[in-house]
């Protein structure tokens, strides 16, 4: 045996076990189902020439007691620079406050030793500005807090250590989102209850949208009903001037089949199909770590037996003016399918 052929025997024997592991992992991952997904992942770049990140997924916990959501896409914020906000045993900063800064946290935090404002290209940072999202250090952002100048927060995206430095009732203080319910209770009525996180990491409480019609959707970029984006894109153009939005849910629960991160879901939603409706970040449909928006719309029991609750991607549910779950429909029912434009029709004749 040469020694060029025996190089590349090796290779290939490493290239098939690289591949055993990734299918093993990949089948724990589907045999354990959603109650192990979440949104919170730590990426690193593959070795080949292919550039795709390998993720591991994290089930981690916010300050409100449900999955740890994204602080910021871009700039990339984290202690490990995948937008989440999430620690570890090396971490010893504990970066784990998802804050806007302001011009003033900024100024202070430099008078502390910790530029975050000017660009160091050298650790591919360009610096922050004011109205940017960050995770800062808890330490930092409560010797903020007792200087009086401390940022506001995005507590679904703020780790559930940062309470061994703050009670929750001194974070909701300084709060973008107190919109968002830890569990749904009998006093949550309606969709404006609730609130998700922007594709772009910003908040998105369904009240904004208070007086429309919603469709919200759990989407997959690689699924057999992917399809249906262009279906909801064009329910959305048809019928937005009357009062009517679709809310598209990245969900990665079903078959691991929205694996990306949240800027590669909108590039690819954005390239492939044109959508302009509003995406959210990724989300948990069903399972232990249920986004309470679908904890709620489930038990209001509005599809039947079997499509009251998302089963895979692309699950529809039918939210009136008032914020009143209306009618559920399974992922089989196309958009545009006549049971839904009639009932969208309906909703959009009772006037706000």
């Amino acid at each position: 045996m040469t020694e060029t052929s025996g190089l590349d025997v090796l290779k290939a024997y490493f290239h098939t076990m690289r591949m055993h592991l990734i299918l093993f992992f990949a089948l724990l991952l589907w045999m354990t189902g959603p109650a192990v997904a979440a949104r919170a992942v730590v990426c690193v770049p593959s070795t080949d020439k292919s550039g795709v990140e390998m993720c591991v997924t994290k089930n981690e916990k916010n300050v409100l007691g449900t999955a740890l959501e994204l602080c910021c896409a871009e700039p990339k914020t984290g202690f490990y620079r995948n937008g989440y906000c999430q620690t570890g045993s090396e971490d010893n900063g504990t970066h784990v406050a998802c804050a806007i800064v302001t011009d003033a946290f900024l100024q202070y935090t430099r008078t502390r030793g910790n530029d975050l404002i000017t660009p160091r290209p050298e650790y591919n940072f360009r610096g922050l500005k004011a109205g940017d999202k960050w995770c800062l250090c808890a330490s930092r952002w409560a010797e903020a807090r007792a200087a009086g100048v401390a940022p506001k927060l995005i507590l679904a995206a703020s780790h559930e250590k940062l309470l061994d430095y703050a009670e929750l009732d001194v974070l909701k203080e300084y709060a973008v989102d107190t919109s968002i319910p830890t569990v749904p209770n009998e006093s949550q009525s309606s969709a404006y209850a609730f609130s998700f996180t922007s594709i772009d990491g910003e908040a998105m409480p369904l009240s904004q949208y208070a007086g429309q019609v919603m469709l919200v959707v759990n989407t997959a970029s690689q699924c057999g009903f992917t399809d249906q984006y262009t279906a909801l894109q064009s329910l959305y153009e048809r019928y937005k001037d009357r009062g009517f939005v679709v809310i598209g849910v990245p969900c990665n629960q079903f078959g691991g089949q929205e694996p990306g991160s949240e800027a590669i879901i909108k590039d690819f939603t954005q390239k492939q199909f044109g959508i302009t409706f509003p995406l959210t970040s990724k989300a948990d449909v069903s399972g232990d770590n249920v986004h309470p928006f679908f904890a709620w719309a489930a038990a209001e029991k509005k599809g039947g037996f079997l499509q009251s609750s998302p089963k895979w991607n692309f699950h529809k549910f039918l939210i009136d003016r008032h914020g009143q779950l209306v009618k559920s429909f399974g992922s089989h029912v196309e958009p545009t399918d006549s049971a839904m434009t009639v009932e969208i029709e309906r909703l959009l004749s009772d006037q706000p």
